[in-house]
This record gives C-alpha cells, sequence and structure tokens, in this order.
C-alpha cells in the first residue's frame, strides 16, 4: 500500500510505502503502475553522494539536454563512477546566460566514487572540474 506521493525539490516524485509493501513489492509490480507516472523512472531509495563540479562552460551545457551531455561526459571520459538522479545547475539560468561557466550538483553511488570525482577531478568538454 502506498502512504504517501510527495515531490521532491528537484521534482522527483517520492513514494513512501507502507511495511506491509515494501519497495520491493511495488517495484517488483512496476508493470501494472508505471504508465500512470510517464517521463519517470522507479528506483529504490539510496543514499546519493553529491558533489558540486565548478567550471562547467554554460556556452556548451547551458540547454535543455545540457545535463545529458554532461552525463554523457562523465561515463565516457571518467570511467568507473555511477551517476544516480539528474545533475542540475547551482546557479540561476539568467546568471548562467551572464557567465562562462557555472556549477552542477552531482551524485554518485558510493562515497568512494564521490571522493574519487574530487581527488581526481572531473573531465567535461575536455577540461579539468
Amino acid at each position: 500500500m502506498v502512504l504517501l506521493v510527495s515531490k521532491s525539490l528537484q521534482a522527483n516524485l517520492v513514494i513512501t510505502t507502507t511495511e506491509a509493501y515494501s519497495s520491493e513489492f511495488l517495484l517488483a509490480k512496476s508493470d501494472i503502475w508505471m504508465h500512470l507516472m510517464p517521463g519517470y523512472t522507479a528506483q529504490k531509495d539510496a543514499t546519493w553522494h553529491k558533489i558540486v563540479a565548478h567550471g562547467i562552460p554554460t556556452s556548451i551545457f547551458n540547454r535543455p539536454e545540457g545535463m545529458e551531455l554532461v552525463k554523457d561526459e562523465i561515463r565516457t571520459f571518467n570511467k568507473g563512477l555511477t551517476l544516480l538522479g539528474q545533475l542540475y545547475w547551482i546557479i540561476s539560468a539568467e546568471n548562467r546566460s551572464r557567465q562562462a561557466a557555472g556549477s552542477v550538483a552531482i551524485a554518485f553511488a558510493t562515497p568512494e566514487e564521490a571522493s574519487s570525482a574530487i581527488r581526481n577531478k572531473l573531465y567535461i568538454a575536455g577540461i579539468s572540474v
């Protein structure tokens, strides 16, 4: 049974289940209910390990598909990292339009991956951020 459906600050749907019907049960039956939420994917709650990457070029990535392009860059040029959730700018669209670079929040699956991204830097658009 679903106890609560809410939206996170990043516009993710958060479904809280009761003990009798765990998240595993709900995910196992996702073929029954996922069509009711087009555009969403389902995953079990997990701890995310976030970092902020500074110096992301706005001239390349400040567009509707920009965060998907950043994800592609991270996956292609930074092996061994598991990205979680949606990446997002931490500066406003107005400020991005006036700046050459901005900062993006990125979530990883483990604290080791987040530490590695900080320690070794991330390569995005051929630059180290």
